[in-house]
């Protein structure tokens, strides 16, 4: 099966995949100082989704904080017996509500509304920016 094979500066961090998979997927993510305690550092995540949206997986350890100059590869690669993951509990809820988003929905349904929505808040947001730019200037 198709697989992530993660390192980071040059150690085995995980090898991720499972049969039954929607989505599969490594990430870096950093929030800014003034949030949650450890929450200003680069952080790595490894999870996927089954394809019925009933599981979501984790690898790896909980916590893999980055430091600058840190060396993270991700490689697409064919493996056998990936690492189990850490964590698959049925977290994603209730899977009838979670299809109900993405099958025959009001906003499904009315792309032309959806698209406008998507431009006045684009033309909120700009005017916004527009106004603190000439405040702040």
């Amino acid at each position: 099966m198709l697989c992530l094979d993660i390192t980071v500066n040059g150690k085995q961090y995980c090898v991720a995949g499972v049969e039954d998979v929607e989505m599969l997927g490594a990430c870096i993510t950093y929030r800014g100082p003034g949030h949650i305690a450890d929450r200003d550092k680069p952080r790595l995540s490894v999870n996927g989704c089954s394809s019925d949206f009933a599981s979501d997986f984790h690898w790896g350890k909980q916590e893999c904080f980055l430091t600058i100059g840190d060396v993270v590869i991700i490689r697409v690669v064919e493996a056998s017996a990936p690492d189990a993951p850490i964590r698959s509990p049925s977290a994603l809820a209730d899977a009838r509500i979670r299809n109900a988003l993405f099958e025959d929905t009001f906003w499904r349904r009315h792309a032309i509304l959806q698209g406008l929505l998507v431009w006045v808040v684009f033309f909120i947001i700009a005017s916004v920016v527009c106004r603190l730019e000439m405040y702040l200037g």
